[in-house]
């Protein structure tokens, strides 16, 4: 039967053409000895990503077939051997794998021109020492599930090497351009019991199919690249999901999804990319960290752990500064540089294999490394993270989404729950659509710079909201003095915030041009709905600012009416700005109690009069002008309020409706 699929490609290299799978019994001149097997690559010094054309394998065109059992592997056809246990492939073909062995290997030893694939016709493969598949050298190596057939490959916790030598060290180990597909019904299930499940010292590409991975270490690792253009993947591992190694060219070290679907359970980093991480579709779920991303946020951070910034590489848990998670003394990892870490407690990742324990990763101390080896993220890159579409779900025990360059978000559905940052940014974060929701975090949204155009936003946090902040903690004091170089900038879009700590806070400045913005902030004294160092302006656009009243702060340079009171309004109260007409111009319920209310609009009217009511009693009337009006919090912010310390968050977390309507 035909099949269509697509894929990606090398960056810089490969535009592969994979020819799919048929049964057709149709005429045709079968390969020779001197023919290309089922890959062809075009060079391409575009640096962009090619989509594959589509195309069939029939009978005909399988160059070799070969049947494995414990008792001996035949071989019918060209290019490949047999030496005891090893089937050896020595150039270029369409090799038909079926059969079952206990202790089998695949050693693909061809040359720099050859396009090898490998046809998995129901093949259940285990290797006792070493790799299953080791591709040692090709032009490209294609890896196929044909129809309806059901393929395992695997290895054992024990592997020999020569003298000087680690690899390979994954069950399914290729040097050059790999790629995965299958035909419709097929499928292929890898369980690396040593490290990885399948690695790539090039880039790897999945086309589509069916494939699940259980790792002792990392699920799949391409050193240049990993592309995902279809199929249903699930990976568990002790280590990372997906990851991309290359990180001394700036063009490579890149991880693109453009579709599929994708499970990831994983002990470290869900998806982790050396210099870009890009999502453009498919729908991502990703649980990093197992159970450590389940247990609540920790609010002690300890006393210089102000921001806590980037993440603390000792506090999996969520417990950072002085403060270590057991209530003892903070201890770094230990670095023995042989010993495999240990996995979280309570993590068994769903039908891994038995016995599988992580390999060692040298700890960020022993390499100098920013990211320490117990790095829980869930989508991490070196240089930037870009989402412009798809469904992405993640449960992670450090930052949801990490750069330690800039975020963008430009489209998709972002469901994230963090026990430190939902997003994290160490230069700026770009939010122009999608839809954006934080149940859990630290700080929801945070970056040095932050930039909101459009987009559904709604976020909770135990301490900032959205805080703008130095990525690389500043100095020791959680502080930078070049604080005018951080600021919020929010243009448009329907934001949310519930914060325990700051709502909207910027250790520079704050912009408001447009969009709706609501802000629950603090129960307690402590912080405000709003904090900036330097300035607050506003030129148009909504803002409802709720909160205590200790440390509240309004803005201070307005080209339209803002209002500001203090008065004490219970949880769930029904808060309305009405004109002098009665009619309502801004609303919103307080999912808790706030002592200060502050409220801007482009659709106030300087000179005329609002009334501020909770749940119908009036609160206070106000003639509104150009700036801050009302006798509540001005710009000056500190402790001038009338409200006094204390407070508690509240328990749980409700979407709040708000609307804004012109009067």
């Amino acid at each position: 039967m035909d099949m269509n699929f697509k894929m990606l490609a090398a960056l810089c290299a490969a535009a592969f053409t994979i020819t799919g799978c048929s049964n057709d019994n149709g005429t045709g001149n079968p390969a020779d000895s001197s023919s290309t097997g089922a890959v062809s690559e075009t060079s391409s010094d575009t640096g962009e990503i090619s989509k594959l054309n589509s195309a069939e394998i029939k009978n005909e065109q399988i160059t070799c077939k070969v049947e494995f059992s414990d008792n001996k592997i035949s071989v019918d056809g060209k290019n490949a051997a047999v030496s005891g246990n090893t089937l050896t492939i020595s150039g270029a073909g369409v090799f038909s794998l079926s059969g079952n062995c206990s202790d089998a290997k695949i050693l693909v030893e061809a040359t720099d021109n050859d396009e090898v694939t490998l046809l998995l016709n129901g093949v259940n493969l285990t290797s006792k020492n070493g790799a299953v598949i080791d591709c040692e050298k090709a032009k490209s190596l294609s890896i196929i599930s044909a129809e309806n057939a059901k393929n395992t490959l695997a290895d054992t916790e024990n592997y020999t090497f020569a003298e000087g030598e680690d690899e390979p060290d994954a069950a399914v180990f290729s040097r050059c351009d790999t790629v995965y597909n299958a035909c419709e019904g097929g499928s292929l299930t890898i369980n690396g019991n040593y490290k990885d499940g399948l690695k790539c010292k090039d880039g790897f590409s999945i086309a589509g199919g069916t494939l699940e991975i259980n790792a002792a270490d990392d699920g799949i690792t391409g050193k240049d690249f990993v592309t995902v253009a279809g199929g249903k993947i699930t990976i568990n591992s002790t280590g990372d999901g997906i990851k991309s190694t290359h990180d001394t060219d700036e063009k490579r070290g890149y991880v693109t999804i453009d579709g599929g679907d994708i499970t990831i359970n994983s002990a470290k980093d869900g998806i982790q990319a050396e210099t870009v991480l890009t999502v453009n579709g498919g729908k991502i779920n990703i649980k990093a960290g197992g159970d450590e991303a389940d247990k609540d946020i920790s609010t002690n951070r300890g006393f210089l752990d102000f921001d806590n910034r980037g993440g603390n590489k000792f506090r999996p848990d969520g417990n950072g500064g002085m403060t270590p998670p057991d209530g003892g003394a903070m201890k770094p990892p230990a670095d023995n540089g042989t010993t495999r870490p240990e996995k979280p407690s309570g993590f068994n990742p769903a039908d891994a294999v038995s016995g599988a324990t992580p390999v060692d990763d040298k700890t960020a101390q022993d390499t100098g490394s920013t990211e320490s080896s117990d790095s829980m993220k869930g989508l991490k890159a070196g240089k930037s993270v870009v989402i412009t579409g798809g469904e992405i779900s993640v449960n992670a025990a450090d930052d949801s989404v990490h750069s330690n360059g800039d975020v963008t978000v430009k489209n998709g559905t972002l469901a994230l729950s963090s026990c430190d940052d939902g997003i994290h940014a160490d230069e700026t974060l770009v939010i122009s659509g999608g839809k954006i929701t934080v149940t859990k975090s630290y700080e929801a949204l945070e970056g040095k710079n932050i930039e909101i155009s459009g987009g559904e936003i709604n976020v909770k946090a135990v301490d900032d909201g959205i805080n703008a902040a130095g990525g690389d903690n500043g100095n020791m004091l959680g502080f930078n003095s070049n604080t005018e170089d951080y600021y919020i900038s929010i243009s448009g879009g329907n934001i949310t915030v519930n914060a325990d700590g700051d709502g909207l806070d910027s250790n520079g400045t704050i912009a408001l041009s447009g969009g709706f913005v609501v802000v629950y902030g603090p129960t307690d004294s402590g912080n405000g709905a709003i904090d900036y160092e330097k300035s607050f302006a506003v030129s148009g656009g909504e803002l409802i600012a709720l909160g205590s009243s200790g440390m509240a702060q309004a803005p201070g340079t307005l080209s339209q009416p803002c209002l500001s009171i203090y008065a004490d309004v219970s949880e769930n109260s029904k808060i309305e700005v009405r004109d002098s007409s009665g009619n309502v111009v801004m609303s919103t319920t307080t999912p808790k109690k706030c002592g200060s209310l502050i409220f801007t609009s482009d659709k106030f009217k300087s000179g005329e009069s609002y009334s501020i009511y909770a749940n119908d009693t009036l609160l206070s009337t106000v003639t509104a002008e150009t700036g801050v009006t009302g006798g509540g919090a001005s710009a000056n912010g500190g402790f001038g309020g009338r409200g006094g310390m204390g407070g508690q968050r509240p328990d749980g977390f409700t979407k709040p409706e708000h609307t804004s309507t012109v009067a």
